[in-house]
């Protein structure tokens, strides 16, 4: 894991974060959690839409597979029908394309 050098090791608790990302327990910004169930909603099946919050919360596949009680499969097949839809074809892609989503609505509307 890279930490810029600003970052002391020691103020950086892995198992800390470990335990929020396995319970979901992240709670972000209003604005971001009101994105988050907007993003794609007007194309994306409603699982297809689970599939991607959990992704763009930083959850691993197999993790995701977990909290959703699918199978690892089922949910690659999940997140590959999401990625087509939206005309992407990686994870960095969907964070950039949501990350220019917010931005888009942030500027247009000022608030979500």
């Amino acid at each position: 894991m890279y930490l810029p050098k600003s970052i002391q090791r020691e103020s950086f608790s892995t198992k800390k974060t470990a335990r929020s990302v396995e319970n979901c327990d992240i709670i972000l910004n209003d604005q971001i959690e009101t994105a988050l169930h907007r993003f794609g909603n007007d194309i994306l099946t409603a699982r297809e839409q689970d599939v991607v919050r959990l992704v763009l919360r930083g959850l691993p596949s197999k993790l995701i597979a977990r909290k959703l009680q699918i199978a690892p499969k089922t949910e690659g097949v999940h997140r590959s029908n999401a990625y087509a839809k939206l005309g992407l074809n990686s994870r960095s892609m969907l964070f950039l394309q949501f990350l220019q989503f917010l931005s888009l609505i942030l500027t247009n509307d000022g608030d979500l």
